[in-house]
């Protein structure tokens, strides 16, 4: 999950807020692997709603980019 999120990450524009809960563990996950960069925020959910916690993803890391490169969508374990 944590690499599908990345893969996920590097389609989108920056910063991403994350919302769901998995995303957000799956985020956790790339920030402590030094993947990405990103904060715990009390955030708007983008489809709608009022504020919650969320992730803030503000930038995939050189590390993140070279396991982009290594690991290409599709052929990541889930």
């Amino acid at each position: 999950m944590p690499l599908a999120l990345l893969h996920r990450i590097a389609c989108e524009r920056l910063p991403l807020i994350l919302t769901s809960n998995e995303d957000v563990e799956a985020a956790s996950i790339l920030v402590l692997a030094g993947h990405v960069k990103a904060a715990m925020q009390v955030v708007f959910d983008p489809r709608g709603g009022g504020p919650q916690p969320g992730m803030v993803v503000t930038e995939i890391t050189r590390l993140g980019w070279r396991m982009l490169e290594t690991l290409p969508a599709g052929r990541d374990n889930q």
